[in-house]
């Protein structure tokens, strides 16, 4: 097994501030620190675990665990602009090498729903050249289909437009080095689950 390096995230919510809210910013800092790396080496150094996922319950959870090859890079993470911003709502542990005898593997994959009603919208409007509004009066009674999967709220950098990002858990039999994705997702291999 490569020399892979995990870090331990706690999000501290209560009352006045939920867990989807502080994932939901904690994913985007997550997202703009693996695309500021895709776009400067061409792959993404960070990779997310979700330690109390629920596909029934369609929870995430507080407790991540993030994942590199570089240990600098997972030491680093408290003191990158996105992350310092959440400070007061964060817990981090020590940088720790995965260990050695882990028999559990899990990926933690982007799932996409086929049909979004407002990108349909959008894309009919634009190939068709009518008034977005007019086609959205048309279309008002089409419903949005939805996954049961849990998922985090995000909004594009690029576009401003707003998204849920649907993660899928799978569990693997064996250790493949994994290749991670502009959101921290298994792109390809799989990561110890312990």
């Amino acid at each position: 097994m490569e020399r892979l390096y995990y870090l331990d995230v706690l999000l501290k919510y209560d009352h006045d501030i939920p867990c989807n809210f502080l994932l939901s910013k904690f994913m985007y800092a997550i997202h703009v620190t693996c695309a500021l790396s895709v776009k400067l080496t061409g792959m993404s150094n960070i990779g997310v675990a979700f330690l109390d996922y629920d596909k029934e319950e369609a929870r995430l959870g507080n407790k991540l665990r993030l994942f590199s090859f570089s240990e600098e890079v997972l030491k680093k993470i408290p003191q990158v602009k996105q992350f310092k911003n959440l400070e007061d709502y964060v817990l981090y542990g020590s940088v720790a090498l995965v260990p050695k005898f882990v028999n559990e593997f899990v990926q933690y994959r982007r799932v996409q729903c086929k049909f979004n009603k407002e990108k349909l919208i959008r894309r009919y409007a634009q190939r068709h050249n009518e008034d977005l509004n007019f086609v959205r009066i048309r279309y008002k009674d089409l419903q949005s289909k939805n996954l049961s999967l849990p998922y985090v709220n995000l909004s594009s950098s690029t576009s401003g437009e707003h998204f849920r990002l649907y993660i899928d858990q799978i569990e693997n039999m064996e250790y493949i080095p994994p290749v991670f994705n502009s959101y921290g997702l298994i792109s390809s291999g799989a990561l110890p689950k312990f």
